[in-house]
């Protein structure tokens, strides 16, 4: 069951050269951890940039909903033919399914590690 809304992320070509616009922005960095930098906003959600260097076309932004029990929602998914795009990712402190909806737009169930 989601727990509610849990990141949105923004691929970025290069975190470095992102930072000084979302400064200008307004939005400061927060803790940064190799490819992830999450954005200091306020409220529950996290808002992050993802850096990836190639060119990306397409989904360039996730919502990521958050979960208890990821294993327990990927198995109540599969028993309604809901499937992940792949294995489950560990980012440190959460671990994530991604799933790519009808329309070709995707998400992310994600749950805080231990």
């Amino acid at each position: 069951m989601i727990t509610g809304l849990s990141t949105i992320f923004l691929w970025v070509s290069s975190i470095d050269d992102a930072l000084p616009w979302w400064r200008a922005f307004g939005i400061e960095p927060g803790d940064r951890f190799g490819t992830w930098q999450e954005m200091q906003t306020p409220g529950e959600t996290t808002f992050a940039l993802h850096e990836d260097p190639t060119q990306r076309t397409g989904v360039n932004a996730v919502i990521a909903f958050s979960v208890e029990d990821l294993a327990a929602e990927l198995l109540r998914l599969s028993s309604v033919g809901i499937s992940p795009n792949g294995p489950i990712a560990n980012a440190g402190a959460r671990s994530f399914a991604t799933f790519t909806d009808p329309d070709g737009n995707r998400m992310q169930l994600s749950q805080l590690n231990p």
